[in-house]
């Protein structure tokens, strides 16, 4: 009798669990989609490959529009503040609000700006966007004395030269999810 009364309850616990893993899912892949449209307009605007920016999201925030680095870094592109006041003097007369990054229409914009801006620094450079992505993570200087390592060795790869392991790896892994994305892998 006590076996009768119990049966019901697993179906409904096992019942419980399927919607939370199928409600888990659906917010997994809405969280990576939920800003695509920004993503495309502003990939456009900048001519960045789409895939390629949201990899970037991916890695720098995993699309999360508030998340903060431990070195003042902001929003889904993760934007220094000193970025956003430059992007805003060219582009604006108003005084700039800082608050702004946090808005994802504003960050994703930016970031593609500043995005475009580090591949065309190294447009004559072999490795474009191996160079504009380590910018975009490391910052300019490091790049700069990265160039210079694998500039002295014609056969080398300026990838080989990148002495920070995490940038390296962060490289590798936005390239790869671009790369598989544009292939209709999931995120």
């Amino acid at each position: 009798m006590f076996r009768d009364r119990l049966l019901p309850v697993r179906k409904w616990i096992i019942v419980g669990i399927m919607l939370a893993a199928v409600g888990s899912v659906g917010f997994a892949h809405w969280k990576t989609i939920r800003y695509d449209s920004l993503i495309k307009k502003y990939s456009e605007k900048y001519r960045l490959d789409f895939h390629l920016v949201k990899a970037l999201i991916h890695e720098e925030s995993d699309f999360d529009p508030r998340a903060q680095g431990a070195r003042g870094e902001v929003g889904l592109m993760q934007i220094m503040p000193g970025v956003g006041q430059e992007f805003w003097e060219r582009r604006s007369s108003v005084p700039y609000d800082p608050h702004r990054l946090l808005m994802p229409e504003h960050n994703i914009e930016v970031g593609c700006w500043y995005l475009r801006d580090s591949f065309d620094m190294y447009r004559n450079s072999r490795e474009t966007i191996i160079c504009g992505l380590a910018r975009y993570n490391a910052g300019q200087t490091r790049v700069a004395r990265w160039k210079t390592s694998a500039d002295l060795n014609p056969a080398s790869r300026f990838i080989d030269s990148i002495d920070f392991p995490t940038t390296r790896d962060y490289i590798t892994r936005v390239v790869t999810r671009a790369r598989k994305r544009s292939q209709n892998y999931l995120w």
